[in-house]
């Protein structure tokens, strides 16, 4: 199969993006409108953590914005029906702040996918998912690149809670049957 032929894939799909206001989830929403997909965008607007409706001003008639927290059951159990993929790109994500308050990355980060994957276990088992971790999660850089064989090792509680969400996304794939891939 050739890289053009996967990619003609997201043709006609249902997309979510968690966090699709964000650097990486407006990217990804202009790439997946460009290709065709039918995209959502979830974000909750949490101050300083970058979502903002300029980064999908090229696309913002070709998207759908919902405002509203990947913790909220309720909303998910309605933007998680019907779509083919899920991005979960929302989270907390400073390392400094998970330093001196590790409870804003437990709640987004653990208790937060937590809901996403059981609402997706729910309402929707046969959406494909794919979580973005961080480099992080490997600690210090033994060598260069970071090889996906290196040892895990956190430094902070955001490297350990995205460590955790990844983990619970395995851990639904192979045991709900709910498909998934992590990426770090």
């Amino acid at each position: 199969m050739t890289e053009q032929a996967s990619l003609d894939g997201f043709r006609g799909k249902q997309v979510l993006i968690t966090g699709g206001l964000g650097f990486l989830g407006s990217n990804l929403a202009i790439a997946l409108v460009g290709l065709g997909a039918r995209v959502t965008l979830l974000d909750a607007m949490v101050d300083d953590h970058g979502g903002n409706l300029v980064n999908v001003e090229p696309i913002k008639n070709r998207v759908t914005v919902n405002f509203s927290d990947v913790r909220d059951e309720s909303s998910l159990k309605y933007l998680v029906r019907g779509k083919d993929y899920v991005f979960h790109l929302a989270g907390q994500n400073d390392h400094v702040l998970s330093l001196t308050n590790p409870f804003p990355d437990i709640d987004i980060n653990i208790k937060g996918s937590a809901i996403l994957l059981e609402t997706c276990r729910r309402f929707n088992p046969g959406a494909r998912l794919v979580y973005s971790g961080t480099r992080g999660e490997y600690g210090r850089a033994v060598m260069l690149p970071v090889g996906e064989d290196q040892p895990m090792h956190p430094r902070g509680i955001y490297e350990l809670s995205s460590l955790t969400a990844q983990q619970m996304f395995q851990i639904y794939n192979d045991n709900h049957g709910v498909p998934s891939v992590t990426l770090a």
